[in-house]
């Protein structure tokens, strides 16, 4: 997947990956997001959203480091 910029960059992928049009607005992209999951719950189906931002974490708290 692509690298994000913004919070709305973050939500727009999510969007796409569920097949939404999404609004280039946090709180509208956002309740989008939160009642298509919604909805794929009552379906039955529930969706794993891995977002991997690890390399926002400190170094000293990545495994113990002392970095």
């Amino acid at each position: 997947m692509a690298v994000f910029g913004t919070v709305i960059d973050t939500y727009q992928a999510v969007g796409w990956a569920l097949g939404l049009e999404t609004p280039r607005y946090r709180a509208p992209a956002c309740q989008l997001i939160r009642h298509e999951i919604e909805r794929l719950g009552e379906a039955g189906k529930l969706p794993l959203l891995i977002i991997d931002e690890a390399h926002c974490l400190a170094t000293t708290r990545i495994a113990g480091g002392d970095n």
